[in-house]
């Protein structure tokens, strides 16, 4: 019986040990592309984002991706990818801010690249108050490739997001309408006034006024 439990504890140990080989392997090879930052701006602002690669062990010749975004929040002006990085091909994409998507951003290097990168920068317009998530997918038409052969593990997307808050009036802008207010009084209290003054003046005086007027 002590035999058959050392057995299973000798057993449970290798496959803890082969479990945390596997996850060690998981974090080397997770290659991942996201938004470098989850911004904050106002309505009216434009900005921009840069898309990165990060933790690639294979030298990659190129890759491409998709973007879609909420279009009643965000509107996006125009797509550079880094050619210092991606000097043979480069293709911004096809932009559709009706939709909310960016299609096809591809990229390649002669020389290739690993490790971390950047791939390319993105504006945005912020178009009305929300948060808007930025969701990447692979290109189908040129995806991560090494050698010419897709990635294997493939690539992680991450996704992000953009929070737009609605331009806070001025403080001026509440000053002149307490201005506005005050001198809407003063007008009813002057009118007011006259109209008590009118009525003490007899009305023989009134007479002779008016008809010195005219």
């Amino acid at each position: 019986m002590k035999r058959g439990k050392g057995m299973k504890t000798k057993t449970g140990i290798l496959w803890g040990l082969f479990a945390t080989l596997l996850l060690l392997t998981a974090r080397v090879d997770a290659s991942t592309v996201s938004f470098v930052s989850n911004p904050t701006v106002t309505t009216g602002q434009t900005f921009t984002i840069d898309l990165i690669g990060t933790e690639f062990t294979d030298i990659v010749d190129g890759g491409g991706v998709n973007l879609f975004f909420d279009s009643s929040v965000l509107g996006v002006n125009s797509v550079t990818v880094d050619t210092s990085v991606w000097e043979w091909f480069d293709d911004p994409g096809a932009i559709d801010n009706t939709a909310g998507t960016i299609s096809e951003i591809q990229f390649a290097s002669f020389l290739g690249v690993t490790g971390d990168f950047a791939i390319a920068t993105i504006e945005f317009s912020a178009i009305g108050a929300g948060i808007s998530d930025l969701i990447l997918t692979e290109s189908i038409l040129n995806p991560f490739a090494s050698g010419g052969l897709p990635l294997d593990p493939s690539v992680t997307f991450l996704a992000s997001s953009v929070t737009v808050t609605a331009v806070p009036l001025p403080a001026a802008f509440w000053l002149l309408l307490s201005g506005l207010g005050m001198l809407g009084t003063l007008r009813k209290y002057r009118l007011r006034n006259i109209r008590f003054n009118l009525g003490l003046i007899p009305r023989y005086l009134l007479r002779k006024l008016v008809g010195w007027a005219e």
